[in-house]
């Protein structure tokens, strides 16, 4: 099946973040953009040990994206690479960034709860809080 980015669903919006998704049988299919200029909280804040608990698989198509790993690896892929990031990571970025990512949807429902309690919280307007960057 084709998937078309621009009938993607909008799933976050804020300066420095955006993030359309959609399900697609049992994963989730999400396209995010990040902008370093404005900080975002730390979107796994409050999830068992900080950090994401699900899997994902993606391609960067700009910039580039550091993964933090609970058990200490840091790793950054660049735009033109594929990666696979399995659970027990934050993502971090120092640059201008657009990626294509798909998890398991029983996964990422924890994981989008929890964003919303975050983002709840969260003043866009205010030039963002200094968190740590999203997952």
């Amino acid at each position: 099946m084709r998937l078309d980015l621009s009938a993607l669903n909008e799933a976050i919006r804020l300066r420095g973040l955006n993030v359309d998704s959609m399900v697609c049988g049992d994963m989730v299919l999400a396209h995010l953009r990040r902008t370093v200029e404005y900080p975002i909280p730390h979107l796994a804040q409050g999830l068992p040990d900080d950090v994401c608990g699900a899997e994902h698989w993606g391609f960067v198509l700009k910039g580039s994206v550091v993964f933090e790993y609970l058990d200490g690896p840091t790793e950054r892929v660049s735009a033109g690479e594929a990666f696979y990031c399995p659970p027990g990571h934050v993502y971090t970025y120092d640059e201008d960034s657009e990626l294509i990512e798909f998890s398991p949807l029983a996964q990422m429902i924890p994981n989008a709860k929890n964003m919303e309690r975050v983002l709840a919280g969260f003043d866009d307007t205010a030039g963002g809080s200094g968190q740590r960057p999203a997952t």
